[in-house]
Order: C-alpha cells, then structure tokens, then sequence
C-alpha cells in the first residue's frame, strides 16, 4: 500500500493550528512541502526566462567539463604507482603504527 505525503505547512486562518491537506514533496532541506506551499517550482514561463535556464545549463555543464579536465591534468602528473612507499610499506612490521 502506498502513502503519499502530506504537506507540513500549517493554516495561518487557524492560528497555526491546521495543517494544509495538499500532497507534499521532500524538500532540500527535510521539509515536505506541498506545490503552492514551496514545493516543486513551475520553472520559467517566458521565452527569455526559458533561454537564460538552457543558457545556465550549458555554462554549468561547460564548467564542469573544464573543472574535471583540470582535475585529471593534476593527478596524471603524479606517478601511477609509488614503488618507494610500496617498498616501505612491504618491509613495515606489522606490529608497527603508521604515522
């Protein structure tokens, strides 16, 4: 059986003693919320709001991009293995702490 969600937000008519019967969704930050109390946002309406959302998601997905790119720069110039700490690490007593 399933059991929808009910949204958490109390009736201010009632001195916050009712709460809104609406379906709810989890919000961020733990809260369910249903659509007219916060909960899911009706995204841009207008043609210029439409274009400014796919406009930030291109740059968002480009940054991404550049920031993993960067990222796998930095770590390929390091060795793939450290054969010295490897060595060391083979001749440690087992009894010994690492520091």
């Amino acid at each position: 059986m399933k059991t929808k969600l009910q949204c958490m937000s109390k009736t201010r008519q009632s001195g916050y003693t009712k709460q809104c019967q609406g379906v709810g969704i989890i919000c961020k930050n733990g809260n369910v919320r249903c659509k007219n109390h916060a909960g899911r946002s009706s995204g841009p309406i207008s043609k210029i709001g439409k274009a400014r959302s796919i406009q930030n998601i291109i740059n968002y997905n480009n940054d991404k991009r550049t920031r993993l790119n960067n990222r796998n720069r930095k770590s390929n110039n390091k060795p793939a293995h450290d054969w010295s700490t490897f060595v060391e690490d083979l001749q440690r007593p087992k009894n010994a702490k690492s520091v």
